[in-house]
């Protein structure tokens, strides 16, 4: 084959084949300038030197306005610039423009005057020193007196506020301000008659701030207000709610819900108004609907009243269908408020819990109300459990010990730390919930020691007490274990609180002179008390006045007894030879109910009780 070639290039190499490009003609490449500019030159210097220039004329030219605030021209009509200010929510803005103003015509009492209006909520120290210096050029008109006082109750010197109102003349202080200053000074100084009063006058001018008057309801009530006087003050916020609703200010209305739901309205009438503009609400949430289902409901409920209300929660809940993670969060909220944690417990599982942190959150923090820190810490112990937002030192605690150990100076070492971290987290629920696991674990001393630090943190000590009993009762705490720990408490001083701190004092034997000398000297002040009647009962049991103390408690007085109280209360009248009035209620009487020192008074006329009618016929009284 090789043979026949006669060419001597190499046909195999690419050089022997024909250089495609050859044949192309050759191109010349221009680059554009990217500048837009570069066809106009004048119109890029034109632009350079205005960037230039315009700075310095808005500088020369405009007045100072502070954070590029708006210019406001004060001196036309300060307080119309005012008003106009506080509409478009330029408030600090026109105050730094005014406070410039006022230094510049300092004497000017339009400005004065303009600057104490605007500075009043955000700025009181200038609208303080704008009042004055009315005052010291004697151009303090009654409307600046009345203004002057209104922000000197604020500010809480009611002193200060009542020496400005002297100088109002009588027809003055009718005036919106001067009324809002005598009503800060009245409930300061607890007088509601005359806070009812002031809110009269006030609703017949005009609606009042529904948030004054929801603050004024809540601490009426707290101070056991008559019922006359605190229907009044109910009637009062119920005018200025259906105002809001009927023109047009339900939304304003919409934040303050959660506040309206938890207030302890007392009239009949008034709670029935309250529910329906609960149930009247933009977007009618549940929980809302849900506090319209307590308005129903008497505020003092009774033990069927209780039962039916937790029938119609249910039937509310139900009613919704299908909640989101979000709406299920806001019930359990309001049912916690409510002290509603079992049913929290039913309406978010423990599977659903472990889905969503936030409900996996609430229901760990209703167990732990409940008592049962086992079941709170089996949660935390499960694999997929979500990581809490706080108490997860005492979260692991309980997922530790919710089985059993055998080593009790391990479980004190846990529970001792848990305990330190709650306190500094400044959580009474799960130092609380570090009381109930100690008991559990048989050591009282820490236990005791867990519920007074509760105590001393909580927000709620009466709902606190309530608890620790409960807790003390089902672990059979010694009581003298539990008093010894709050020694030197801050609890103990805690008004919401002493009828418990006595009842325990008593009960354990200690101070029982003292705390005589000072129930009576209550009932003098609440004769109708019926629980302190009863507690007067018991110190005289205590001393061995048998006679006298069943005399204070037949006929049996009508209250809601606990089964530990109603133990006490059989023993006191069995004590003086009439067991035969109280056979019948120490037949139903709970005994896994009752703390130790209950125990001790009741066990002996239960016995006797349960020996028959043949031993019951010899005691006769003495």
């Amino acid at each position: 084959m090789l043979s026949h070639v006669t060419s001597l290039d190499r046909w195999w190499q690419p050089a022997a084949l024909p250089d495609p490009t050859a044949a192309i003609r050759q191109k010349e490449l221009r680059f554009r300038n990217g500048d837009p500019f570069e066809r106009f030159a004048l119109v890029r210097y034109a632009i350079i030197a205005l960037s230039i220039i315009t700075p310095a004329i808005i500088l020369k030219t405009a007045r100072f306005a502070p954070r590029g605030g708006v210019h406001h021209d004060w001196s036309a009509d300060p307080m119309q610039e005012v008003q106009r200010s506080l509409q478009s929510g330029q408030q600090h803005t026109a105050l730094a423009s005014l406070k410039a103003e006022a230094e510049r015509s300092p004497d000017n009492p339009e400005i004065l005057r303009a600057l104490a209006t605007l500075a009043a909520d955000i700025s009181p120290a200038d609208a303080r020193r704008c009042y004055h210096r009315l005052n010291a050029l004697g151009l303090a008109t009654d409307a600046d007196y009345a203004g002057h006082a209104a922000l000197l109750a604020k500010l809480h010197d009611f002193t200060g506020a009542k020496a400005v109102l002297s100088n109002i003349s009588k027809e003055a202080q009718a005036m919106p301000q001067a009324q809002y200053a005598w009503l800060a000074i009245w409930r300061e100084a607890g007088d509601f008659a005359a806070v009812a009063d002031t809110l009269d006058k006030l609703t017949a001018q005009a609606p009042c701030d529904v948030e004054i008057v929801l603050d004024l309801v809540r601490k009426a009530s707290a101070a056991k207000t008559p019922v006359e006087l605190l229907g009044r003050i109910e009637a009062s916020l119920l005018k200025s709610l259906r105002h809001w609703m009927s023109s047009g200010r339900a939304q304003d209305v919409l934040p303050l819900a959660r506040q309206m739901a938890s207030l302890p309205v007392s009239s009949t009438v008034h709670r029935t108004h309250m529910a329906q503009i609960l149930r009247n609400l933009p977007g009618t949430p549940v929980q809302h609907r849900l506090a319209a289902v307590r308005f129903a409901l008497p505020l003092q409920l009774s033990t069927a009243d209780q039962i039916q209300l937790r029938t119609d929660y249910q039937n509310e809940i139900a009613w919704s269908g299908g909640l989101s993670a979000e709406d299920k969060e806001n019930v359990a909220a309001y049912l916690q408020s409510q002290n509603e944690h079992s049913l929290v417990t039913s309406i978010i599982s423990d599977r659903e819990a472990l889905t969503e942190p936030r409900l996996f959150a609430r229901r760990f923090d209703s167990l732990l109300e409940l008592g049962s820190w086992r079941e709170a810490g089996a949660m935390n112990a499960a694999r997929e459990a979500p990581l809490l937002p706080r108490s997860r030192a005492v979260a692991q605690a309980l997922a530790t010990l919710q089985k059993r150990m055998s080593r009790s100076h391990t479980v004190e070492i846990l529970l001792n730390e848990a305990l330190v971290a709650s306190q500094r987290e400044n959580r009474a629920l799960d130092c609380y919930a570090v009381g109930c696991a100690a008991i559990d674990h048989t050591l009282p001393t820490l236990a005791a020691s867990a519920f007074a630090t509760a105590l001393d943190i909580s927000t709620d000590r009466a709902k606190t007490m309530q608890a620790i009993m409960r807790s003390a009762r089902q672990g059979r705490l010694p009581l003298d274990i539990l008093m010894r720990s709050l020694i030197g408490s801050p609890a103990m001083q805690d008004e919401s609180i002493q009828e418990s701190l006595i009842y325990l004092s008593l009960l354990s034997g200690q101070k029982v002179d003292g705390m005589l000398a000072v129930i009576r000297s209550r009932r003098q002040t609440t004769p109708d008390n019926v629980y302190l009647r009863f507690l007067e009962a018991l110190a005289l049991h205590q001393q061995g006045n048998h006679f006298e103390a069943a005399g204070l408690l037949i006929p049996l007085p009508q209250y809601r007894w606990h089964q530990g109280e109603a133990a006490v209360l059989a023993s006191i009248i069995a004590s003086a030879g009439k067991i035969d009035r109280t056979s019948a209620l120490i037949q139903q009487i709970d005994v896994t109910q009752l703390l130790p020192e209950e125990h001790t008074l009741f066990d002996p006329w239960r016995n006797r009780v349960s020996l028959g009618n043949g031993l019951l016929g010899s005691v006769g009284e003495k």
